[in-house]
């Protein structure tokens, strides 16, 4: 599955650090020149491997050879500034990969312009939110194919991955 989750950075780390406590064998991050989820993962049982990357061509680059299960990329709204065309090619690629056995999680802290250009390409859109609620019980809202949901929620379904 390709999915775009939106999400503050802190809320992004803690849903992806216990996702990850689960059973996933090899973990690719793509991020920027300022990482803002790489640095605040957790070791675990799987093996991880980050890629540095400036650009939108250099992220398309790195998927063409990434052979891990589960594959996060940390939006940038830069990498595109000059190259917009590449997000057709980075969805059309990222469809291609998921449609094996590879998972890829396209993460932004906000949505942007160039993340609803992604909208097209990705199977599932979750925006993940703190609500009074995660500290009781759960909460889910849904819109079409964008879906907003309480981080408890999301952590107890992996709702992105299924």
């Amino acid at each position: 599955m390709f999915s775009l989750l939106i999400a503050p950075s802190s809320l992004l780390a803690e849903a992806l650090n216990k996702y990850l406590k689960r059973e996933v064998k090899d973990v690719l991050i793509i991020s920027g020149e300022v990482p803002l989820i790489r640095y605040q993962i957790q070791p675990g049982k799987f093996r991880l491997k980050t890629e540095k990357v400036s650009s939108g061509q250099e992220v398309y680059e790195v998927l063409q050879k990434a052979k891990e299960s589960l594959i996060l990329i940390e939006h940038d709204p830069t990498f595109y500034d000059y190259n917009a065309d590449v997000i057709r090619t980075i969805g059309l690629l990222s469809r291609k990969m998921t449609a094996g056995n590879q998972t890829i999680l396209l993460l932004g802290t906000r949505p942007d312009t160039w993340l609803n250009k992604f909208e097209s390409y990705v199977h599932k859109i979750e925006n993940i939110e703190w609500t009074i609620q995660d500290k009781q019980k759960s909460s889910l809202r849904s819109a079409m194919r964008c879906n907003q949901i309480s981080l408890h929620e999301f952590i107890k379904t992996g709702s992105v991955l299924s």
